[in-house]
This record gives C-alpha cells, structure tokens and sequence, in this order.
C-alpha cells in the first residue's frame, strides 16, 4: 500500500519542504471539525439557557413589584386614621371619660 502525502515547498524558504500524510490531516481535520461543532452546540445551549433564566426572573421581578404596589396600598389602608377605631374595637380597648392618676415614687402609673 502507498501512502499519499503532500508535498508542499515554500518559495520564500527554499529549503523546507513539508510533508504531509493525507489520511492523518483528514482524520485531524475532523476531530478538530467535530469537536468545534460540540462546543458550539454547547454554548448554543447554555445561552438558550441563560435567556430562558433572565426571561423568567424579569416576569417574577414584575410579578413581585405588583404585589409589593398592591400590599403597600393596602398597608397605607390599615393604618390610616380612618380605621383606627375599628382597630380599636377589634384589640378590645375602651373608650375613657375621665383618667384618675395614682402618683407612685418611681413615676406616674394611670388608673381607669
């Protein structure tokens, strides 16, 4: 069996002549092909990836910001001074008339 190869011969550099075996530059060739073509599928995957994620969060950020306009609403609401009284009502305090003080040595206690 022959082998083939190339011969090539730079004109600058008269004395170096390269040769080359064809199969072992084909079979070179295609690993390099191959395994260049795996890591973009790679990186194809990854970015798809990466979109999916940032495409995601940006609808929970969104999400997030509509309950958070909603509870400080409601917030606002709840602690206006419209409702205080049923506040009041529902924690069981009462309304006083009249506030007797007792004056104690350490300071001031209230009695109803």
């Amino acid at each position: 069996m022959i082998a083939k190869t190339l011969a090539i011969s730079l004109p600058a550099f008269k004395a170096i002549e390269i040769k080359l075996n064809l199969k072992l530059s084909l079979a070179f060739l295609s690993v390099l092909i191959l395994s260049l073509l795996a890591v973009c599928i790679y990186q194809f995957n990854r970015y798809t990836q990466e979109v999916y994620l940032i495409e995601n969060f940006q609808k929970k950020i969104i999400t997030l910001t509509k309950e958070n306009k909603s509870l400080e609403i409601n917030f606002a609401n709840t602690n206006s001074l419209k409702n205080i009284n049923s506040f009041l009502a529902e924690q069981n305090f009462e309304k006083v008339s009249q506030a007797a003080y007792v004056y104690l040595l350490n300071g001031t206690a209230l009695a109803k």
